[in-house]
């Protein structure tokens, strides 16, 4: 089996693992408009790692309708960009030295009216169409993921808003692989 397949496989059996964990401890239910509050997400083990341990989260809610979990050492820095655009940013909080990647959530008009897919392999995303990519859920809608998940495109249920949520980590620094499906598997819409 080459590498490629056994990454993605790894990572495969990680969101997974979050998925369940989420569904059983996760879920809150009483998040209110634009409120952070303090929930555990627990992590499953696999048959190689040390037993479970829990994470305490955070949850953000935006204003335009959705919400997710982040872990409490992460914190969350918004960026607003020209137009209806705009960026969240989760990175650590102590991190002097800079070590770890950033999770960056990027929200901008669908006004081109596109599926996740047709946008991730149009000429204004970054991605190389020569790569593989998959089809997913987030929360019942439809999306798109690729770099083993690490990169993932959604719209909203109205079909007003495309997130991007991907992990931006320059070379020499640690992912945040963990943190990526905390964020992806908490991810809600209000409806």
């Amino acid at each position: 089996m080459n590498d490629q397949l056994k990454l993605v496989i790894g990572m495969l059996i990680i969101l997974i693992v979050f998925s369940v964990a989420y569904g059983y401890f996760g879920k809150n239910g009483t998040e209110e408009l634009a409120s952070t509050t303090d929930n555990t997400v627990a992590l499953g083990t696999l048959d190689y790692e040390p037993p479970c341990y829990q994470i305490k989260c955070k949850t953000f809610q935006s204003e335009l309708g959705f919400s997710f979990q982040y872990p409490e050492y992460m914190e969350v820095i918004p960026a607003f960009l020209p137009g209806d655009n705009y960026r969240l940013a989760l990175a650590y909080k102590d991190d002097p030295a800079e070590e770890f990647g950033m999770i960056i959530i990027s929200v901008a008009l669908n006004d081109e009216n596109m599926t996740p897919a047709e946008w991730l392999l149009g000429p204004t995303s970054s991605f190389d169409p020569s790569k593989d990519y998959y089809e997913s859920e987030i929360n019942g809608q439809k999306a798109v993921q690729t770099k083993g998940g690490m990169w993932n495109v959604v719209n909203t249920p109205n079909n007003v808003w495309r997130l991007s949520i991907a992990d931006l980590t320059t070379e020499g620094k640690n992912p945040p692989f963990s943190e990526m499906g905390i964020v992806v598997n908490s991810f809600k819409f209000n409806r």
